[in-house]
C-alpha cells in the first residue's frame, strides 16, 4: 500500500514538473505576404521561466533577437512582445531578400 502512495506522489510530481517547462502554444505556420507589406511571424510560448527565446533565419548564422533584444541593425525588424507569451517577429516593408525560413526557438538550459 505504501508503494502505491509513493508512485502516485511521483507521478503527480513529474506531471507538475512537466507543466512548468516552456512550450510552444501554437504550431508553426507558413506566412505569405506581398512585397512592401508587413510580415508578422507568430511565436507564442508559455511557461518561459528563465529560458530565453531567440529568432534566427535558417541558412544564416546571424541571430535576429534574443528575448527582448534585437541583434540586427535592420530597423524594419521588430519584436511584437504585446503580452507575456507573445514572441512574434514583425518585418516591415518586406523585400525579396527577406524570403526564407525564420525559426523561433527556446534555449534548453537557462
Amino acid at each position: 500500500m505504501m508503494i502505491k502512495v509513493g508512485l502516485i506522489f511521483l507521478i503527480f510530481f513529474v506531471n507538475d514538473l512537466l507543466a512548468l517547462l516552456p512550450k510552444f502554444e501554437r504550431p508553426s505556420e507558413n506566412v505569405t505576404v506581398i512585397f512592401g507589406s508587413t510580415a508578422l511571424l507568430p511565436c507564442y510560448i508559455s511557461n518561459l521561466g528563465d529560458h530565453k527565446v531567440a529568432w534566427i533565419k535558417a541558412g544564416n548564422t546571424d541571430i535576429i533577437s534574443i528575448n527582448d533584444y534585437r541583434l540586427t541593425n535592420d530597423d524594419r525588424i521588430k519584436l511584437e512582445h504585446g503580452y507575456v507569451s507573445d514572441w512574434s517577429l514583425s518585418i516591415q516593408q518586406v523585400n525579396e531578400e527577406d524570403a526564407g525560413e525564420y525559426i523561433c526557438q527556446i534555449n534548453t538550459e537557462p
